[in-house]
């Protein structure tokens, strides 16, 4: 997935993703964790009601949002957002 520029007129924590066939699909950045030093940003699908949406995480790296690769990086900062969930 790649990152497309966000516009500044509309809402900062709205960011376009496109997926491997192209398509884009608007996310809202629910919040950014930082894990060990690294960030990870947690977003939903704008169009999505709070019931339904599904929490996707993407690693920040430099100025864009990476898929995570490593399933044990993945799995660790699942935990970790699980974790501070229940506080």
């Amino acid at each position: 997935m790649e990152t497309k520029d966000s516009n500044p007129e509309t809402n900062e924590n709205l960011v376009t993703l496109v997926d491997e066939d192209g398509k884009e699909q608007n996310f809202e950045v629910v919040e950014v964790v930082e894990i060990h030093g690294n960030s990870y940003a947690l977003l939903t699908p704008a169009d999505a009601t709070p019931e339904e949406a599904e929490v996707l995480i993407l690693k920040v790296v430099e100025d864009s949002l990476v898929n995570i690769e490593d399933e044990e990086e993945f799995n660790h900062v699942v935990s970790h957002i699980q974790g501070h969930a229940h506080h």
